[in-house]
């Protein structure tokens, strides 16, 4: 994916490729750092962010500065 996708956009993939819901700081972080979603919402794992589930602020700054 090319940066700065569009909310649209990654809104599509998130439902269609990965059938998540919730993921609105996954798209925050996406946008930020310039990821795609895939990989934004790899780094929020690693954080401990769970599928089809939100985040607390301590898990995206993690992402943010990883």
């Amino acid at each position: 994916m090319k940066q700065y996708e569009t909310f649209e956009t990654l809104n599509r993939v998130a439902r269609e490729k990965f059938r998540d819901n919730n993921f609105c700081t996954v798209v925050a972080v996406a946008t930020v750092t310039g990821l795609s979603f895939a990989r934004a919402r790899r780094k929020m794992e690693k954080v401990g962010r769970k599928h089809r589930c939100g985040t607390y602020p301590s898990q995206y700054h993690d992402a943010i500065r990883r």
